[in-house]
């Protein structure tokens, strides 16, 4: 009867030290997640910041292009 419940007591501690690896391996693979989502939200930043410019930019140009159009 006690080696049934050693065997037991141990089964179980190796259930819980699966599962805790498995929840830290969770954990880093969440940690993984939201540093590549804080990446990927300053990349679509600087995009719609460079989108900006470069519609101004087109702006500029065509207000050139239209006073030398005038001109002509």
């Amino acid at each position: 009867m006690q080696e049934n419940t050693v065997k037991t007591s141990q089964r179980t501690v190796n259930l819980i030290e699966n599962i805790s690896e498995a929840l830290e391996n969770n954990a880093a693979a969440t940690q993984e997640a939201s540093a590549f989502t804080q990446e990927q939200s300053a990349t679509i930043h600087e995009i719609a910041e460079s989108a900006k410019v470069l519609a101004k930019t087109s702006r500029d140009v065509q207000g050139l292009v239209e006073k030398l159009q005038e001109k002509m």
